[in-house]
């Protein structure tokens, strides 16, 4: 392998963080109407629609890939308006808001279904369920300057793609 790492970042990749990840883009691009400034609240609600649109990888002891899936129950992932709020340390009508501003910025629509049962797909919810089905191709063009998923040297960053140690996935 090419390379040192530091012992920072071989430390903090030992750590395993998994979860949201928020690309610089965004705060550029995901703005308030009125003001255009960076909409907080609808970048981590963002965050949390990519995260639960990464696949599940499972790996055997000898770091073969066993299996990899969608990461959510059913045709689209499933949040409330209350899960969101709880999560992020808002409240129910600043998700509300910022849910709205992700649809009127075209990275998310809001899909009222009940695609799913309720009680199979982990819905807590009141009400029929909301679906988010994200955007891609609008996602990626706000995310990076640069090709999607690279840094600005061209190299692949570990992020997500490389977070379990499966030998099919890219790791550092």
């Amino acid at each position: 392998m090419k390379g040192q790492l530091s012992e920072t970042v071989a430390r903090v990749h030992a750590i395993g963080i998994k979860g949201n990840v928020v690309p610089c883009g965004w705060y550029e691009n995901v703005t308030k109407e009125k003001t255009g400034y960076a909409d907080g609240n609808a970048i981590a609600i963002l965050s949390e629609v990519v995260n639960l649109n990464l696949p599940v990888i499972e790996c055997n002891a000898d770091g073969n890939v066993v299996s990899i899936e969608d990461g959510f129950y059913g045709k689209l992932p499933q949040k409330s308006y209350t899960e969101l709020a709880s999560k992020f340390g808002m409240s129910e009508k600043q998700a509300r808001i910022a849910v709205a501003n992700l649809e009127r910025l075209g990275l998310v629509r809001r899909v009222w279904d009940d695609i799913e049962c309720k009680r199979t797909s982990g819905y807590t919810g009141n009400g029929t369920p909301l679906y988010l089905e994200l955007n891609v191709d609008r996602l990626a063009a706000i995310s990076y300057n640069e090709p999607t998923g690279t840094t600005p040297k061209g190299k692949r960053r570990s992020a997500n793609a490389g977070e379990v140690g499966c030998r099919a996935v890219e790791s550092l």
